[in-house]
């Protein structure tokens, strides 16, 4: 029996991995899948709570054209409480395309405190080599990915899980290879993001309650210096006249200067109110936005 190099890689890397804390293979233990009960959150997610949103990614391989999974479900563990479901599956994924990118596996309300561990269950798979597609021999399904970490009072945590298909891949070529999948999945990243987190603006043109504003003009917003703005600005201003209407226009960023040029004049002699959407993460309105008024000239 020979095995590719591909087998040979299992742990490589285990070393850094270790050193973050975030360890592959002595932080990923595999065993039968016995599911806890899944339990719905008993906290209201509009008062008092947290927000936790699970990313899965991967990187290439060059030995192999696709890897297709199927996740089942994923469970998380509260210190002092059950496992409970934040993901019922199945899921079905190319891990390959997940080169550049990440896919959203959950995105909860959750109770802030420490968590223990995280499982998933992978029930199938299959991969392609040279445009032929075989199964993949799945020993042991469950990952068990010990990684405790603590959710803030009312922070968004986002957690990235790399689930490494270059380690978990294994070919045995017996005659006729066979593709045994043994998942490798680490914790890639995890950040909290709380209301101090959320930008604020040091200044605005015009200013809150302005006058006599040109109906040409742009509205422009500075935050401080450092502040990380957005790769992509389009809502982080936005514009109505008194109607309540939107202004339609265009959002730009220089630096930690943000300008929102209208798409035609303003109307004359009337008040706009501009919003400021502090988002921290594309997608995500966490944090509050904030307002401020100005007139234009007659």
């Amino acid at each position: 029996m020979r095995l590719s190099p591909l087998v040979s890689r299992l742990c490589l890397g285990a070393a850094l991995a270790a050193a973050l804390a975030l360890a592959a293979c002595s932080g990923t233990e595999f065993g039968a899948y016995n599911p806890g009960s899944p339990v719905a959150p008993s906290w209201d997610p509009a008062g008092s709570g947290a927000r936790l949103e699970i990313r899965l990614k991967d990187g290439p391989i060059d030995e192999v054209d696709a890897v297709v999974v199927t996740i089942e479900g994923i469970e998380l563990h509260r210190t002092g409480g059950p496992f409970f479901e934040v993901m019922e599956g199945p899921e079905t994924f190319d891990l390959l395309e997940l080169k550049d990118e990440t896919v959203t596996l959950a995105d909860l309300d959750i109770e802030p405190g420490r968590y223990t561990q995280i499982r998933l269950l992978v029930s199938s798979g299959e991969v392609t080599v040279d445009g032929e597609t075989h199964p993949l021999e799945i020993p042991s399904g469950v990952v068990k990915i010990i990684r405790p970490f603590t959710i803030p009072e009312g922070a968004l945590a986002v957690m990235i899980i790399d689930f490494d298909a270059a380690e978990s891949l294994h070919i045995v070529e017996t005659g006729n290879a066979r593709y045994i999948l043994r998942p490798v999945i680490k914790i890639e990243g995890l950040e909290f993001y709380t209301e101090e987190d959320c930008p604020e603006a040091s200044s605005t043109d015009p200013a809150d309650g302005a006058t006599d504003v040109p109906v040409d003009a742009s509205v422009t917003v500075t935050f401080p210096d450092g502040t990380e703005m957005p790769a992509d600005p389009a809502g982080l201003i936005t514009l109505k006249d008194a109607a309540g209407n939107d202004v339609p226009g265009t959002t730009t960023v220089t630096g930690t200067v943000a300008t929102f040029v209208p798409d035609a004049a303003l109307a004359a002699g009337m008040m706009h109110k501009a919003t400021v959407v502090r988002s921290l993460l594309p997608g995500y309105e966490f944090c509050t936005g904030s307002d401020f008024t100005f007139t234009t000239a007659p």
